[in-house]
């Protein structure tokens, strides 16, 4: 009986953490499809901003958000899956794969034609053809992305921070991450 008591805490408990994250990586996307530059910092590690200042960082997303000739706005995340989950140190890491629509608009599709097929032809290159659609009399382009991160909650920090995963071999992981982790990825 014990056992079982036992089994179904830790049951529990998993269910609640996975639930956690997920609602952190949705309130995440949230921040990131409005544009809130400052409420995203609290998710993103906090290593990063050894290499660009929480300041810098900031000043380039809102550069980026702020570009007029071309729009793109994310949708909020679909098909959340917990992948893979464990405990190192006493840190959680889950790798979480979703889905979200990505939509890329053009102010001015006459004087940036070139523009819209280099992106167009980007997207198709990054995310394969079936998942890419041009719109030109809309100006813009469709894309349903598939994406994978890490969510790392660390005792000291109040929520789950975020880090985009394509590859155990992408550097920035390294900087970020222990090899300890990176080898139970």
């Amino acid at each position: 009986m014990r056992y079982l008591i036992g089994i179904l805490c830790v049951l529990l408990f998993s269910s609640l953490h996975a639930q956690s994250s997920k609602e952190d990586l949705i309130q995440y996307c949230e921040f990131l499809t409005h544009q809130q530059v400052d409420s995203l910092m609290q998710y993103f590690h906090p290593k990063l901003f050894e290499f660009i200042s929480k300041e810098e960082l900031t000043k380039t997303l809102r550069s980026v958000y702020g570009d007029s000739s071309m729009v793109v706005s994310l949708g909020s995340p679909k098909k959340i899956n917990l992948k893979k989950s464990f405990i190192l140190e006493g840190v959680t890491y889950e790798v979480l794969t979703y889905q979200f629509d990505m939509n890329i608009m053009f102010a001015d599709t006459a004087s940036e034609a070139s523009s819209f097929e280099f992106i167009y032809a980007l997207m198709k290159a990054q995310y394969g053809k079936k998942r890419v659609n041009k719109n030109e009399s809309k100006e813009s382009i469709n894309v349903l992305v598939d994406s994978r991160n890490i969510g790392i909650l660390d005792p000291n920090q109040k929520n789950w921070i975020f880090i985009n995963y394509k590859s155990k071999k992408d550097p920035i992981l390294g900087k970020l991450l222990s090899d300890k982790a990176l080898k139970k990825l």
